[in-house]
């Protein structure tokens, strides 16, 4: 969110709300406001920053790696371990270094860097999870999540079966993220709102759940951010 922010300057109507400026300080009031602005112009409901997720993801790494580590060497889950948040270069490694010998037409492959890449999910789908299947009071179908990503490809990510929840009814597949805009795209959909009305205040909206209630419930749930 901060990186937006910090882009405010090509949402002429915006200006009115914010002083010129690129300090860490201003960044974070040009993204308090933003968020307010959100929640009161454009109709959401919650605005997150995914920058504290990181750090979830983070530690979720060290403990993936740390499993392997002190595992047996004849474990099926081996090293080195490869992370990476880029679904572009993980559909690389999937399509180019995959297990390929049940596959019609390739030869069969002895290495295989899938068995290598981290269970952890990115940042992005991480905080899917925890918001249609953590901290969510209501059922994750009534729960519509937009990302906003500077890279194309996380529509692609957010698009994989694997992210997904089915409904307690089991009458449907419910993705962790709904829709993902790339930066362009929601500068473009802000200026199409074009309001310029008064913001009622720039305190933005109060989470549905503090990062301590958020590590609280994934304690029992580690595995749900997993890929």
């Amino acid at each position: 969110m901060s990186s937006i922010a910090s882009n405010l300057d090509d949402i002429p109507f915006l200006s009115k709300f914010i002083d010129s400026g690129s300090t860490d300080r201003e960044i974070f009031t040009k993204t308090r406001i933003l968020i307010t602005y959100l929640s009161q112009k454009a109709g959401f409901h919650f605005v997150l920053d995914t920058t504290w997720c990181r750090d979830v993801v983070l530690k979720e790494e060290i403990n993936a790696f740390c499993d392997r580590f002190n595992a047996n060497s004849n474990t099926e889950l081996p090293l080195p371990l490869f992370s990476s948040s880029c679904p572009g270069w993980i559909c690389y490694a999937e399509k180019t270094n995959g297990n390929f010998s049940d596959v019609a037409g390739h030869e069969p492959n002895a290495f295989s860097l899938v068995k290598h890449l981290s269970p952890v999910r990115s940042p992005q789908q991480t905080v899917g999870f925890i918001l249609k299947q953590v901290i969510a009071d209501v059922s994750a179908g009534d729960i519509y999540h937009v990302a906003i990503m500077p890279c194309f490809d996380k529509k692609l990510e957010a698009s994989r079966s694997e992210f997904s929840c089915t409904l307690p009814d089991g009458s449907t597949s419910e993705p962790d993220v709904d829709l993902v805009l790339s930066t362009k795209e929601f500068v473009d959909f802000l200026n199409v709102i074009n309001d310029d009305g008064k913001l009622l205040t720039t305190q933005p909206p109060k989470l549905i759940a503090t990062l301590e209630e958020v590590s609280a419930r994934l304690k029992d749930q580690r595995l749900g951010i997993f890929r």
